[in-house]
């Protein structure tokens, strides 16, 4: 088990626990139960292998099963590695592809039982993942695959003349004076800022897949999957509460015409890492949430929103602006342009500082050039 551990540590550069419970190695065994440790970490952690028969993975992890968008991954290798099995979450989590790496580590036959796996066809919620790619309604996921499996229907990249006028005319407010040019343009512009978002669109069959970090309308056909790809910059007097803060960066998301789902990270000062408000949002979101020096944030270049007051108490002229294009720069994301089919440059800003009483907001995109 130790070992094992040692290889995906090395192989995916992920936090690994490992946990033993045998008694003929008590000096290793942990003392509780194997259903305990499930209790203690299921909801911690992405992934859960199991080196036991499956049928005690089953039994420890059934009553904490929810949904596969909240599961982690689930799998279960016999002790002798001669079989891998992707037992939960399959897709969503990544049990297939975590079991499929265990295989070739350990020379062991993965065992993979979801129908588009074993038809060979595409997965729509598979895709969603392997992209960051949040799924805004899993019974129209469900409805792709199913007519995936039935008729073998695969995905087409809808053409900019495919786009039609009554596709424009049910566009979001951010999107409706927009000049269609079949990857719908949606311009924002705030304070001197002016960005523009992209939609890019999937034909699979009779379903049509639309993604993009906007608040669009779609209908009972079209699935929208959302990249985490906004990064919110926010400063906060002390003791702010977190109702506050969600209030404030969910009115910031509103008014830049975006999805909250599309939050991808919170960056602050140093000032605020121990901040509980903020702590508790980002845990909440299950975001990271990261802070940067005073000197680190007056030294990135560009024009922002400066205040003699917050340059007073921090030492850095605007705090949210700063950090938001901080991280946006220094952070790239795999499906940038190809996804988000977009003219706004990596790390600027979306939406300028707005001021929510005691809380300040800027937003920035998160992709790579």
């Amino acid at each position: 088990m130790q070992k094992l551990a040692k290889k995906l540590e090395n192989i995916s550069g992920a936090e690994i626990i490992a946990k033993v419970k045998c008694e003929a190695l008590p000096e290793v065994s942990m003392k509780e139960t194997v259903k305990a440790c499930v209790d203690e970490y299921f909801e911690q952690v992405d992934a859960i292998v199991f080196v036991t028969a499956s049928g005690i993975a089953v039994r420890s992890v059934a009553e904490h099963l929810t949904h596969k968008s909240k599961d982690p991954a689930i799998v279960c290798m016999d002790e002798c590695s001669k079989h891998v099995i992707s037992l939960v979450s399959g897709h969503a989590g990544g049990a297939n592809a975590l079991t499929q790496m265990l295989a070739d580590v350990m020379w062991a036959t993965p065992v993979i039982t979801t129908a588009t796996d074993v038809e060979g066809q595409f997965s729509i919620d598979d895709y969603a993942r392997e992209h960051n790619l949040v799924v805004t309604d899993w019974a129209k996921a469900k409805a792709i695959s199913a007519e995936v499996l039935a008729t073998g229907a695969k995905p087409v990249w809808v053409d900019e003349a495919e786009v039609s006028q009554e596709e424009e005319k049910n566009a979001c407010e951010v999107c409706k004076e927009q000049k269609s040019t079949g990857i719908d343009v949606g311009k924002i512009e705030n304070d001197g800022c002016e960005n523009e978002i992209g939609v890019q669109k999937l034909q699979i069959g009779s379903h049509q897949v639309v993604i993009t970090p906007q608040d669009v309308s779609v209908d009972a056909q079209t699935l929208q999957l959302i990249p985490r790809c906004i990064v919110a910059g926010v400063g906060c007097k002390k003791g702010i509460p977190v109702d506050k803060i969600e209030h404030a960066v969910q009115d910031a998301f509103a008014k830049a015409g975006l999805r909250m789902e599309a939050l991808c990270a919170v960056v602050s000062i140093d000032l605020k890492k121990e901040e509980a408000g903020l702590l508790e949002f980002c845990e909440t979101r299950n975001v990271p949430f990261e802070t940067y020096a005073a000197e680190e944030l007056q030294a990135v270049p560009g024009t922002y929103s400066a205040s003699e007051f917050v340059s007073g108490v921090t030492g850095v002229d605007n705090v949210c602006e700063r950090s938001a294009v901080k991280y946006a720069s220094e952070h790239g994301m795999n499906q940038g342009e190809q996804l988000l089919g977009r003219q706004a440059k990596h790390g600027e800003l979306l939406l300028r500082k707005q001021a929510y009483g005691g809380v300040t907001v800027a937003l920035a995109y998160v992709c790579s050039e």
